[in-house]
């Protein structure tokens, strides 16, 4: 307890208390803040002794207190100081709308008081923090009016907010403007997203000033390396080579950790090692990148020997460590076994801090269609979040339990204040398209037009859009849906090519594959040359078939099985065998039955006998095969074989198969409510 006896301090005195306390006193601070009022009145207290309270409640993150002590200061009386001294102490603590309320006060009270730099790098790195553009901009504005731009801590600030936005043009003019940029402000122009071509050469035109005393530090090489990997092995070679030159061997887990992912992801397990053991004072985090990349790329071993040699060095295991352990679990049972061992380490799931690795468990147990063990462990959840409740939804969705998925939804929507997102929307709309049930993909699709901007023109919605209407048969509305994209990726020219090559409209198809040729950034893949081909056998296109043939690469036995199809539909029956004996892989049974039907349409009795025959060694109880060639037998009025055939099945107690037909009863629907859904009406 402050007591003074005789003597009355003055305000010198308690400045220097309110200096020393800053540092782990606050309760004294709290009773020297008491003496100067009692000295001094609420009022009356000066503008420096008012700053340093300021920074002496912000320093313990009383931001209530230091407010008030702010808004005791007279308007006249305020300065660059204190407004510096707040708009400190709440971008420390993350308040960000706070630190922007501050600067307008700032810039309204009739320009008494002009901003400086260091005010406005902090409104700029509030904005970053809350990804704010417009305000952003605005204090851009007022920097260029003030002549700041070529201030170098203003334009990092401006760099790093345009980087944070989004906005890399921006980020790049800003960074043009600094008259003397320092390393600090290089690193923060890296960090966007550019590609690892881009960064490269940033990096040697920054390199290029080392003769002037720019010297690349950890951050620079880290960054340089965390966007390489798109880059050739020499390229990262080289800077692998130049980090040992600058840096030494040693590294920390920032370059250390980039190179690892880099080697490790391109099979150089060797080097990977090397640079793991070259890692100075490796800790947990070093541990985790580890033992990510080695599961990441199939090498369980390697990853199982570091998590138990990070338990033999009694680090404490943290959620990053046992989630890295359930990346690509290959069998149910290993999965078990980390299941048990992570319950064992006392992540037991029922607590909110173990959200994310029930999350993983969940996808685990549902990629292994484990739906009950997936459900119970998820019902263990308190608090379930919309990335929990997403990933069970992707997890039956992706293991072909879609109507679970469905179920899922529906209880989601009913539970859940927080709306779906875009991976909600995709994951839910790829189950509609797999049980073809349009009528509740247009009503999920009602819930995408409601939802934000963001949303709608995502571009893993609309695929999804394109993909459940193409299978459930509206080609129409998937149609409307894919030319109204304003970007497509290569799942919705699949998803467009397929379903209307499905649905009999061929020429449409290929039109639409003729636009996906046309586009300089997409490459046709294995699926849309399925596709394409599909749609050619459909309308009996042998030419345009055998052109998009000679166009894949590296021909799979999906693309000759279609090539098949194509030509026994046309009747190019030798043609069709031709290829079956002389393509590089064993005819499967579609192949040997696509050529069997072929044969029966066309009536060729050779070419079906020698098709049967093969289809009945692959799988000789198959009784379809068997009246396949007794109608052929009977067809060309061969009665005594065909009777030999329909004795053989019974001799080995061989029946057909009844017909089954179904169909699905909906409600009447005006006709032009689809048309009016995808127009958002």
């Amino acid at each position: 307890m402050i007591s003074f006896k005789d003597t009355q301090p003055d305000i010198l005195t308690f400045r220097a208390l309110l200096k020393v306390c800053v540092d782990d006193y606050y309760p004294l601070g709290v009773q020297v803040h008491g003496w100067i009022v009692k000295c001094f009145g609420s009022c009356n207290v000066d503008l420096i002794t008012s700053t340093y309270l300021i920074n002496f409640y912000g320093q313990f993150g009383m931001l209530d207190f230091a407010r008030n002590v702010f808004d005791e200061i007279s308007v006249k009386d305020l300065d660059l100081f204190a407004f510096s001294s707040l708009m400190g102490c709440y971008n420390k603590a993350g308040m960000y709308d706070d630190v922007l309320k501050v600067l307008r006060y700032l810039m309204d009270i009739d320009g008494l008081i002009l901003p400086n730099a260091y005010v406005l790098t902090c409104g700029l790195s509030a904005c970053a923090s809350l990804f704010s553009l417009f305000e952003g901009r605005q204090i851009h504005a007022y920097i260029v009016k003030g002549l700041l731009g070529s201030d170098v801590f203003v334009g990092t600030a401006l760099i790093n907010m345009y980087i944070k936005c989004n906005d890399v043009d921006c980020a790049k003019k800003s960074f043009l403007e600094i008259e003397t940029p320092t390393v600090v402000a290089w690193n923060a122009l890296m960090a966007g997203e550019f590609s690892g071509k881009e960064v490269l050469k940033l990096f040697e035109k920054m390199w290029g000033e080392y003769e002037s005393d720019l010297r690349p530090d950890h951050v620079t090489l880290a960054t340089v390396l965390r966007a390489c990997k798109d880059v050739d092995l020499y390229s990262v070679r080289q800077i692998h080579n130049l980090v040992i030159k600058t840096i030494g061997v040693e590294v920390d887990v920032f370059i250390g950790g980039a190179l690892f992912d880099i080697y490790v992801d391109n099979g150089c397990v060797s080097d990977a090692e090397k640079v793991l053991d070259a890692i100075c004072e490796k800790d947990l985090t070093a541990y985790n990148l580890a033992i990510q990349g080695y599961r990441r790329n199939g090498h369980r071993q390697k990853a199982e020997q570091l998590f138990h040699e990070a338990l033999h060095m009694d680090m404490e295991l943290n959620e990053e460590t046992l989630r890295s352990l359930l990346i690509r679990v290959q069998d149910l049972g290993e999965g078990k076994q980390l299941h048990a061992l992570i319950m064992k380490l006392g992540f037991t799931g029922s607590r909110d801090s173990d959200l994310h690795i029930s999350t993983s468990l969940v996808l685990m147990y549902a990629e292994f269609q484990c739906s009950d063990d997936a459900i119970q462990l998820f019902h263990q959840v308190h608090f379930p979040d919309l990335i929990l409740w997403t990933s069970m939804i992707s997890g039956f969705s992706i293991s072909g339990e879609s109507q679970k998925a469905l179920d899922l939804y529906v209880q989601m929507l009913k539970g859940l204040a927080e709306p779906p997102n875009h991976y909600t929307f995709s994951s839910i709309l790829h189950s509609c398209a797999s049980l073809a049930t349009v009528e509740e993909g247009k009503q999920i699709h009602a819930q995408i037009i409601k939802s934000d901007s963001n949303i709608k023109s995502d571009v893993f919605v609309n695929s999804g859009l394109v993909d459940m209407y193409s299978k459930c048969g509206y080609v129409t509305e998937a149609k409307l849906i894919f030319d109204k994209m304003p970007e497509r990726d290569l799942p919705a020219w699949n998803a467009m090519i397929t379903g209307l090559a499905q649905h009999g409209h061929a020429e449409m198809a290929i039109e639409v594959f003729q636009g996906l040729l046309n586009m300089p950034n997409i490459q046709p893949n294995h699926i849309t040359f399925v596709g394409v081909l599909s749609a050619c056998s459909y309308r009996g296109l042998v030419e345009e078939g055998y052109r998009y043939f000679k166009l894949i690469k590296e021909p799979t036995i999906d693309h000759y099985t279609c090539l098949i199809d194509l030509l026994g539909r046309a009747g190019c029956l030798e043609e069709a065998l031709n290829v079956v004996e002389e393509m590089p892989f064993n005819p499967n049974e579609i192949m040997w039955s696509s050529l069997l039907s072929a044969s029966t349409i066309h009536c060729n009795i050779m070419i079906a006998q020698y098709a049967a025959n093969n289809l009945l060694q692959l799988n000789p109880k198959d009784s379809g095969t068997y009246v396949a060639l007794a109608n052929i037998y009977a067809g060309a009025g061969r009665w005594e074989d065909a009777n030999k055939i329909r004795k053989l099945m019974n001799d080995r107690g061989l029946r057909k198969n009844p017909g089954q037909s179904w169909l699905m009863v909906y409600k009447d629907i005006e006709q032009d409510s689809s048309e009016q859904l995808i127009n958002g009406e």
